[in-house]
């Protein structure tokens, strides 16, 4: 059993710190005081170092610990294992390799035997007062209907072999003797006031395919196929909130053991959202309802798939993208809306922030 430490909360560690949501988390931790020590790779180091030295003077400069989560024990040195194993109170596992179409030797490197060893790391941490562990809502694989915040293995399959490495992780979170708290956050989206996103990924394609059809002349005025089944949502979150959401969360003092949704509790449906954009990028011809379901079910056939996915990789798109759009499942959040109840945390509805996400692809991603 780990001991209290006297003085609360220590050093936080953070995995995954100079990533696109790590680095957010690393700012929001610091703004509420947070001291830190974020491990990061070599060749990372002196990106990382930039960043700290433009931070505002009033927050504590984080340490940096040299380490790789693909390195035998992390390959950080002895005098920063034996400096954390007295001073890390907590810890926010962030990094992990996110591509659809990853293979699953990567992803079981870098995702599956990275938690691992942080996992080991954490363990001999004299004072560890909490594990905080960022999952994603795709270990729900291919479940349909509502899957709840206490739920993972729920018999479901995968799509690809990302989502079964977030779901091996959290297994292996979960099956520890570690005090935890779990973060499975929705799609992630750019900043909801800015827009800011690092690359094109998930809906962000969407915006890709229409911007190059509004080259054409003409071609917004046209007729467009929309599906015409309303039924499955598209769980959007911005990176602010999820965040904020995650720096609240992980400061409770009552929570441990929980898992979080963390997603809009009242989402669009992609048949909504894909309507919405159409009109935020100015295609104004008529909307022509199918059952775009069918077509899907039929190019991730096992048959079909190989050509499905040689015409995704020529247009740049992952074609295992479509079977997400196939499923229909509710995220129950009834952990993250009571335990966000007492703060001014809340996930802003998408239709209010989508001009915004397209405004911003189009200035800096198009």
């Amino acid at each position: 059993m780990n001991k209290k430490r006297k003085n609360s909360q220590g050093l936080v560690f953070v995995t995954g710190g100079t990533g696109f949501i790590g680095s957010r988390l690393c700012l929001e931790l610091l703004r509420g005081g947070s001291s830190l020590a974020i491990m990061c790779r070599s060749q990372s180091i002196d990106r990382l170092k930039r960043w700290i030295e433009l931070l505002p003077p009033s927050f504590e400069k984080p340490k940096i610990i040299k380490g790789d989560l693909q390195a035998k024990g992390l390959g950080i040195c002895q005098d920063d294992l034996s400096f954390m194993a007295h001073e890390v109170t907590d810890v926010f596992h962030v990094a992990a390799k996110y591509h659809l179409s990853m293979s699953e030797e990567d992803s079981r490197h870098m995702n599956v035997e990275g938690t691992e060893k942080i996992l080991d790391l954490a363990s001999g941490l004299k004072y560890l007062q909490r594990f905080n562990h960022v999952s994603s809502i795709a270990v729900s694989g291919d479940f349909q209907g509502v899957f709840l915040e206490s739920d993972l293995d729920k018999g479901q399959d995968f799509p690809h072999p990302y989502s079964r490495s977030k779901f091996l992780s959290e297994k292996l979170v979960r099956d520890s003797s570690l005090p935890y708290n779990i973060y499975r956050p929705g799609a992630v989206v750019g900043d909801s006031s800015s827009g800011e996103i690092n690359k094109v990924d998930g809906p962000y394609y969407v915006f890709k395919i229409l911007h190059s059809l509004s080259k054409i002349p003409g071609i917004q005025k046209m007729p467009m196929l929309v599906p015409r089944s309303n039924d499955e949502a598209f769980h959007l979150v911005p990176v602010d909130f999820i965040v904020k959401a995650m720096a609240y969360l992980s400061g409770l003092g009552n929570n441990v053991g929980k898992t979080y949704h963390l997603v809009d509790p009242d989402p669009m449906s992609f048949r909504e959202f894909y309507l919405a954009t159409l009109d935020e990028m100015g295609f104004t011809g008529p909307r022509v309802p199918r059952p775009v379901k069918r077509l899907l079910r039929l190019l991730t056939k096992p048959k079909v798939w190989p050509l499905s996915k040689k015409v995704g990789d020529a247009i740049g798109i992952p074609a295992e993208l479509m079977p997400h759009v196939l499923y229909s499942v509710t995220y129950n959040a009834t952990n993250m809306l009571k335990d966000l109840s007492e703060s001014e945390i809340s996930c802003p509805p998408l239709r209010d922030y989508l001009p915004i996400l397209i405004e911003y692809f189009r200035a800096s991603l198009a």
